[in-house]
């Protein structure tokens, strides 16, 4: 009998319980009046993204890349005036591909370190110079990620001599400086291909495969990868491109020699076309395709507020402004963060803003951590 009563008050509490959780859930509908589960397909997102942004993006770079190597060729095989203006053109063009992927620093360009590979600035001209008396060097270690990649180009096309006459006249007398040419090119084909057949079907790793698959949004989704790479890169924007020239980060004393590509003065450009690999990352809307389905659409789906209006409308719109503040700065960036610093700032001022929406307002609303440390706030 005594049982029997115990069963009975087990019963009785736990019938409470389920009454009072059955009660404040229709408290909660009645506030709101939404269904907490949200009807969104991460996989059609991540295999639109993965299909029409990501994979096109670097299959562009490969493309660029090998081009530049064609035009590298012929330039060093007949140095010409004519030949320079050929290989920075196509300099510029390979590197603007390279933007685009930039936001991509997951699966395969993490394994490669593309990013580190491609695109560590300041470059260091007393290094390369060194590389290129002396000899003996390796490309390949990280002791000369700073004399390397594109910035390292961007040195021996613009910086390596007084004008374009004089440059023709180095590579036409030094051919060790021919070969340095080359082999900074090689190791840009080199990491550009080998990232791009990383994300392919017919590769041994096929990580497009992995990446559609893997949904959620926990530390090791795609994802919560993506989204951790796309708020770096808005960081990396507002820092090391645009605000340690402008003296963000030494008591407003700036430092224009820190400006990505300063001796092309295509740091604008570059940055312009960062933000639109990182629009486009967001917009799930690559360049040649017609569907979008990305960080917005998820946004919308779990009707994301800012303000009075969208979290999604919000971020959309604050890179379209960031374009807009991007191009106000008139002429290359070293010479504008001196003469026309307001101007830069305004620009500096949106891009932390964006940052604010995103590695903050983004993050929470999607239940995304972030895993990458930063010691300077947002």
């Amino acid at each position: 009998m005594q049982r029997i009563v115990m069963i009975g008050r087990t019963i009785t509490r736990y019938s409470w319980m389920l009454l009072l959780t059955i009660a404040v859930a229709s408290c909660v509908n009645d506030d709101d009046g939404d269904d907490p589960e949200v009807n969104f397909d991460q996989g059609a997102m991540l295999t639109t993204i993965g299909n029409n942004v990501i994979v096109p993006s670097f299959e562009t770079l490969n493309n660029e890349a090998a081009t530049l190597e064609t035009e590298v060729s012929a330039f060093v095989g007949s140095p010409t005036e004519s030949g320079l203006a050929s290989v920075r053109a196509q300099y510029i063009k390979a590197d603007k591909a390279w933007q685009r992927c930039a936001a991509f620093n997951f699966g395969p360009s993490a394994t490669f370190a593309t990013q580190s590979v491609l695109n560590t600035w300041p470059t260091n001209p007393t290094k390369i110079e060194d590389n290129i008396t002396n000899g003996g060097y390796n490309l390949q270690t990280s002791s000369n990620l700073t004399a390397s990649g594109f910035p390292a180009l961007d040195y021996l096309l613009y910086g390596s001599a007084a004008d374009e006459a004089a440059i023709v006249n180095r590579f036409s007398q030094e051919q060790a400086l021919k070969d340095y040419l080359v082999d900074v090119v090689d190791i840009i084909v080199s990491v550009s291909g080998t990232t791009y057949d990383g994300w392919l079907a017919s590769s041994s790793t096929n990580y497009l495969e992995t990446f559609v698959q893997t949904t959620g949004t926990d530390i090791g989704s795609s994802i919560g990868l993506m989204v951790n790479e796309f708020s770096k890169e808005i960081e990396l924007v507002k820092n090391a491109r645009v605000g340690i020239p402008l003296g963000k980060k030494s008591l407003n004393v700036t430092r224009p020699d820190q400006v990505e590509a300063l001796y092309s003065g295509m740091s604008v450009e570059f940055s312009v076309e960062n933000m639109k690999g990182l629009k486009a990352l967001f917009m799930g809307l690559g360049e040649t395709s017609s569907t979008a389905n990305g960080l917005f659409n998820y946004l919308e789906a779990i009707n994301a507020q800012e303000g009075d209006g969208l979290l999604s409308n919000a971020i959309r719109d604050q890179f379209d402004l960031i374009d807009t503040r991007l191009n106000d700065i008139q002429g290359n960036l070293f010479d504008a963060v001196d003469n026309d610093f307001a101007t830069v700032d305004a620009a500096y001022t949106e891009i932390q803003r964006l940052v604010v929406l995103v590695k903050t307002d983004m993050t929470s609303a999607m239940g995304v951590q972030i895993t990458y440390q930063d010691n300077d706030g947002d």
